[in-house]
């Protein structure tokens, strides 16, 4: 996943805490660190956010969107899928930059 030209992480499905982030989601969020949640670090934010992949995904069943962070200025295609990290219930995030099609 560290290869990949994408945001990757993986959260808890219930807490929200990130389990895993690869390194261009490091790159980009310096100071995340796992454990804390994807909201605040990401956003900067301590509640879930209004435009989520995770939350349209359990209510529509499609986690696609496209998401303005404007705390880290990018723009991405965002798309979250569900999956087992280490037996528990969890989402795996990928978010493809779209920035320089938005300008």
């Amino acid at each position: 996943l560290d290869n990949q030209n994408s945001y990757i992480y993986a959260v808890d499905a219930k807490s929200f805490k990130l389990l895993y982030f690869n390194k261009k989601t490091q790159k980009i969020a310096a100071n995340t660190r796992t454990g804390q949640t994807c909201h605040k670090a990401f956003f900067d934010r301590d509640y879930q956010c209004e435009k989520c992949p995770v939350r349209q995904l359990r209510e529509s069943g499609d986690g696609q969107m496209e998401i303005y962070n404007k705390k880290l200025k990018i723009w991405t295609a965002a798309e979250a899928v569900e999956i087992a990290w280490s037996g528990m219930p969890a989402y795996l995030l990928t978010c493809h930059d779209l920035t320089k099609y938005k300008k």
